[in-house]
């Protein structure tokens, strides 16, 4: 979709950025194989809805684990922190299970600052897919993970656009590869924790 697929290998670089549930940039040390997709040809990461740029990550890993209990470890906001390592507090806000309509709220830090957010799930179907929106905080877009059976387990696609602004826009392809490699490590972080719990 967005350029070739790409290897990092074990152990190659950590990050201090995040991103937690729809708000901010998935942080971690990048553990393990996983594929990242690039983007295409010009500027990085950079798509347009209407008039509007957005910026755009994607990327996915195959976790041995089967698609229910991989679906139910991400959409349980308390696990956000132990595979989403610049994620400092992580809660849901509404009442009653995970479903469209439920807000949550994340604290977390990026580069050295400190941000919160608020954001509610628009999308979702169990086992399959689910889609959060900034409801407020440092950026504007949505953040979607899709859960797929395959051979050898779960695949899981996260594809983050948002609306640069402020402080993320400056210098904006920077922030995008480094948003990309962020995320790539917290997927490699949660297919570890997975995995080692088989």
């Amino acid at each position: 979709m967005n350029g070739s697929p790409r290897i990092l290998l074990k152990d190659k670089g950590n990050c201090s950025t995040c991103w937690t549930v729809c708000t901010h940039l998935f942080c971690g040390r990048v553990r393990g194989e996983i594929i990242g997709k690039g983007p295409r040809k010009g500027d990085p990461g950079q798509v347009k809805k209407g008039d509007m740029e957005m910026a755009r990550i994607e990327a996915s890993v195959v976790i041995n684990r089967p698609v229910e209990e991989v679906f139910e470890f991400v959409t349980n906001p308390k696990n956000d922190l132990l595979w989403q390592p610049g994620v400092l507090e992580s809660e849901q806000t509404s009442e009653g299970p995970m479903g469209v309509g439920t807000t949550l709220r994340s604290v977390s830090q990026f580069m050295g600052r400190r941000m919160e957010g608020i954001g509610e799930v628009i999308g979702y179907k169990a086992n399959k897919k689910i889609t959060y929106k900034e409801a407020s905080g440092p950026t504007s877009g949505e953040l979607s993970l899709t859960f797929e059976p395959v051979e050898g387990g779960t695949r899981v696609t996260l594809v983050g656009e948002w609306e640069p602004r402020g402080f993320f826009r400056l210098p904006d392809p920077i922030v995008v590869r480094m948003t990309q490699r962020d995320v790539e490590g917290s997927l490699a972080n949660l297919k570890d924790i997975l995995e080692a719990e088989a």
